[in-house]
């Protein structure tokens, strides 16, 4: 089952996620790329898949 995940993109076009929260950021104002993303979206995935180290800690890709 998908889940909805806290991310902070690398810029405005929101095409890759260079971060995962486990608490929502609330200012877009100080983070204006900031949003959330499904664990079935292909953006995570390749995040994801690109993290080896934190890897254990996120939540898996469900795509």
């Amino acid at each position: 089952m998908a889940s909805t995940e806290n991310v902070a993109f690398s810029d405005s076009t929101e095409t890759v996620i260079v971060a995962w929260s486990l608490s929502p950021i609330v200012d877009k104002t100080t983070y204006p790329n900031i949003g959330t993303v499904s664990t079935g979206d292909a953006r995570y995935k390749a995040f994801y898949e690109s993290n080896t180290f934190f890897r254990a800690m996120l939540p898996a890709p469900t795509m």
